[in-house]
């Protein structure tokens, strides 16, 4: 899946999640709703596998990650550890890291790993976005 593909495929689902959120809670501020909806749980970890096995390396390299934001590096620990989980389980295996990060990027995340702000604009976009068809279907 292409980098934009990505980006795309976690906006959406981000905004899917932030208006079933919306519907059971509500919420007072849309600070409040953002920080609360990039910390649920996500469908997938939105990483390129190639970028994910060097993230994965990094750490098993002991190269410190400083460099890149918490929430980069909150998911590079996590696809580490699911890394490691997944050696342990399959023992022998031959699978490249790079593979292995295929099927692990693939399955659900703890969180969409994107800060608050971030996830802010990713859902004024989608609303934006959302209204714009909405007023096109109307005008049919």
């Amino acid at each position: 899946m292409k980098n934009t593909d990505l980006k795309r495929a976690r906006d959406l689902a981000l905004y899917r999640e932030f208006k079933r959120m919306l519907a059971e809670n509500g919420f007072p501020t849309m600070r409040t709703a953002a920080s609360a909806v990039c910390r649920r749980p996500s469908p997938r970890f939105f990483i390129e596998p190639e970028r994910a096995s060097l993230l994965v390396g990094c750490i098993i390299n002991g190269i410190s990650l400083a460099k890149h934001n918490p929430a980069t590096q909150r998911m590079a620990r996590q696809l580490h550890a699911n890394y490691e989980q997944y050696l342990k389980d399959n023992p022998g295996c031959r699978l490249s890291r790079e593979r292995i990060m295929e099927i692990l990027v693939e399955q659900p995340a703890p969180e969409f790993y994107i800060g608050a702000q971030s996830a802010r604009k990713i859902i004024y976009r989608e609303r934006k976005k959302a209204r714009a068809r909405w007023e096109r279907w109307r005008e049919i």
